[in-house]
């Protein structure tokens, strides 16, 4: 991929992957903890195979931490380093993308509740050293029910499995 991604989204799932590649390269450089967020949305069903389509961002509901198990606990809320910001920000910057590539905005979902056995479905792709995502295998109905208003005329624009 070239340094310009082109136009101001992700074409796909090559393009959605450089930035979250990039992201993690420039975390390790300036020596960040790992970071694991749970993605859903348009840019998730692209890495997951199951569309191939242009979106403007990759929608983060909330951090995870990962127990010495391997169990998966939600963290709604987590504070997220100023640092991270800047790199996510830099890297959009160099891609020709929105610096807030990382779309926070479906965080309050976690307060509406989320579907029952959620973690079970989460898939977890690596992007290296410091960066983790868990995707939401299949967008269920019962999340978009819950979703205030705001954040519904948002995703409007995004095509969710059900």
């Amino acid at each position: 991929m070239k340094k310009d991604i082109g136009g101001s989204e992700f074409s796909g799932k090559s393009d959605i992957e450089e930035a979250l590649k990039r992201l993690n390269a420039k975390m390790v450089y300036a020596d960040l903890d790992l970071v694991e967020l749970v993605s859903c949305g348009g840019a998730s069903l692209n890495l997951m195979g199951l569309v191939s389509r242009s979106t403007s961002d990759v929608d983060i509901i909330c951090a995870v931490k990962v127990g010495a198990r391997g169990k998966i606990r939600l963290v709604p809320g987590a504070i997220l380093s100023p640092r991270f910001d800047e790199l996510v920000a830099e890297v959009g910057r160099e891609l020709g993308i929105k610096e807030e590539w990382l779309n926070f905005g479906p965080a309050p979902l976690v307060d509406f509740g989320l579907p029952r056995g959620l973690v079970k479905r989460l898939k977890r792709r690596s992007y290296g050293r410091c960066l983790a995502l868990h995707i939401i295998a299949a967008w269920t109905k019962s999340i978009s029910n819950f979703m205030p208003q705001w954040t519904r005329k948002r995703a409007s624009k995004h095509t969710w499995a059900t």
